[in-house]
């Protein structure tokens, strides 16, 4: 009896087993999937946002963490300054609160930006690169609230956006000058939005503005330079409480 049975035990093991390794092969495959079909989404929401080109290189999506990475972000810039890359982020590292991803708002505890490299290109009547895409995004933030459609987008409720390890190539057809390379202190903004949800046009034009603002107040950034850019920055609508004044250091 035993002898009979020994065969069957032995064939439903090595059924389980081929099925745990297929299961784990689907398992695989579908977050392969996953990350290939959000990466075209971010992609796409990013050129939307900034009206320019942007790219993704690599996507990772950790579910059990609540964890998004996005590799070698970057961002054209827009017309009509020349072409190329406006801003490349190394790294971009979301944390989600998993009890809120599938909500109308979903919480991010923490949105870190490293390894961030920004070519800003300032232009006599054109103004800058960066708040070109800053004002773009404003825009699009303003139709999306000028319907109930668009209102109804999904918000975003960021808790802390910090910036890190940032290098800004500065080049200008202000005076005669090939390039100047700046190292940005790492920033901080907290409660982005003033504890305001906010659409993913808003976050962008946040974040820029940050940027800009932080490009701005580095020292020994030649006088010409930050009062052609703090000019620019000034005439800008400040939307957004997450904005930090613009300080010169001596």
């Amino acid at each position: 009896m035993l002898k009979s049975v020994k065969p069957v035990i032995r064939f439903l093991l090595i059924a389980l087993g081929l099925f745990l390794v297929l299961f784990a092969l689907a398992g695989l495959l579908l977050m392969m999937q996953a990350d290939a079909v959000l990466k075209a989404r971010v992609e796409h929401t990013l050129s939307r946002v900034y009206g320019t080109k942007c790219s993704v290189a690599r996507l990772e999506i950790r579910p059990w963490t609540g964890q998004f990475i996005a590799h070698n972000v970057e961002i054209a810039n827009p017309a009509p300054f020349p072409e190329g890359t406006a801003v490349r982020l190394g790294h971009v590292s979301v944390h989600c609160d998993l009890l809120t991803l599938l909500s109308a708002t979903p919480t991010v505890s923490e949105a870190r930006v490293s390894d961030a490299t920004v070519a800003l290109r300032y232009q006599v009547g054109s103004g800058t690169n960066l708040l070109t895409l800053a004002r773009r995004a404003d825009e699009l933030a303003g139709a999306d609230s000028s319907t109930p459609l668009r209102r109804a987008r999904r918000k975003w409720l960021i808790k802390d956006l910090r910036c890190e390890n940032t290098t800004v190539n500065l080049s200008t057809n202000l005076i005669p000058m090939s390039s100047l390379e700046l190292e940005v202190a790492p920033f901080t903004v907290n409660n982005v939005g003033d504890h305001r949800a906010l659409t993913t046009a808003q976050i962008g034009a946040i974040f820029i503005r940050n940027l800009l603002n932080e490009t701005v107040s580095v020292k020994g950034l030649l006088r010409p330079i930050v009062e052609a850019l703090r000019n620019e920055t000034d005439s800008a609508p400040t939307q957004d409480a997450s904005l930090k004044p613009i300080e010169e250091h001596p």
